[in-house]
């Protein structure tokens, strides 16, 4: 079986933090070591780490920030310390399932040309208590999608794959210098993974996922009309600074990863860059926006880029009201 490392980052997480390293440590399958990376926390956190791990058995490092470099380069920082073949990397405020590794690492057996595997997991609130509701549920992995593999075309719409289910290649990594602002570390290594075919689930719910107010990045399960009317309104009121983000994001995917694309693959990305310049620069006019936000839906533009004909109705109701 491939040894791992477990790359974790830490900043502020005395709260939840025992509970995650103990499910670590008691896998059935131990880490050859855990790589801590923390981003100068202002509590106990660091001394529940050092009192759990020394006992451990297990070799471990911790990497003392100087300063806040946030939560990319955090977790970038913990994977270039990492020196196993596979690594694993985890939030601080999770909790794995006893025989996440195994059958995590099982995948690399049954297709030796993977580069990166991801599992489902529960979504729970700060107790843990079950929030009826998978972690592939709130990203729209379905049945048909696992079938079909069309990784490329779905992360496209919406990165799908977060850090916290996912494990990798070391040589994956290798392969950058810096991970760019406009990404998340675990999006950026997913598509790293999808440019050269070696992306795979393995279907299983391998952890808890933990829901809770202070999440860098959350889901969404299965919300109350009201919580989900807020979540609609906060994102109708940022939708132009969205478009923006998105728009450069696809723009240095194609920048810096292009090469490893197909042809094929290579219009599509070109094609996503464009719609997005194309809700950027929307003309002020009402009917006009109306019009070009159409033509776009017509085209199929929002069903291959975004979120169908629910991103189209926001937009038009953005036009109406802007």
């Amino acid at each position: 079986m491939l040894d791992y490392s477990v790359a974790l980052c830490t900043y502020n997480g005395s709260r939840y933090i025992a509970e995650q390293l103990y499910s670590i440590i008691n896998q059935t399958i131990k880490p050859s070591e855990i790589v801590i990376s923390d981003d100068s926390s202002t509590d106990n956190t660091i001394a529940i780490v050092e009192s759990i791990l020394y006992n451990s058995g297990i070799n471990y490092k911790i990497i003392y920030n100087q300063g806040r470099h946030g939560v990319v380069s955090n977790f970038y920082n913990a994977i270039i310390n990492a020196t196993s073949a596979i690594i694993f990397t985890s939030d601080q405020d999770d909790v794995w399932c006893e025989k996440k590794a195994e059958l995590m690492l099982k995948e690399y057996k049954l297709h030796p040309e993977a580069l990166l595997v991801f599992s489902n997991g529960e979504l729970v609130d700060s107790n843990l208590k079950p929030l009826k509701c998978s972690l592939w549920e709130s990203v729209g992995i379905t049945n048909k999608r696992l079938q079909e593999k069309n990784w490329f075309d779905y992360m496209l719409k919406n990165c799908i794959i977060t850090g916290s289910a996912m494990c990798f290649r070391q040589e994956l990594i290798m392969r950058i210098s810096e991970i760019p602002n406009e990404w998340l570390h675990d999006s950026w290594i997913a598509w790293l993974a999808v440019a050269q075919d070696g992306l795979f689930p393995c279907n299983y719910k391998l952890y808890k996922y933990r829901q809770h107010t202070n999440n860098v990045v959350g889901m969404s399960p299965k919300y109350s009309f009201f919580r989900r009317f807020n979540i609609w309104h906060k994102n109708m009121m940022s939708i132009k600074k969205t478009r923006e983000i998105r728009r450069r994001r696809y723009e240095v995917l194609f920048l810096n990863m292009g090469d490893f694309f197909s042809t094929t693959e290579k219009y599509k990305l070109e094609k996503c860059v464009h719609f997005w310049d194309v809700l950027c620069g929307l003309p002020t006019g009402r009917i006009t926006q109306f019009y070009i936000i159409t033509r776009l839906l017509i085209q199929g533009d929002y069903h291959k880029y975004y979120t169908g004909f629910r991103g189209y109705l926001r937009d038009i109701i953005v036009a109406l009201i802007g």
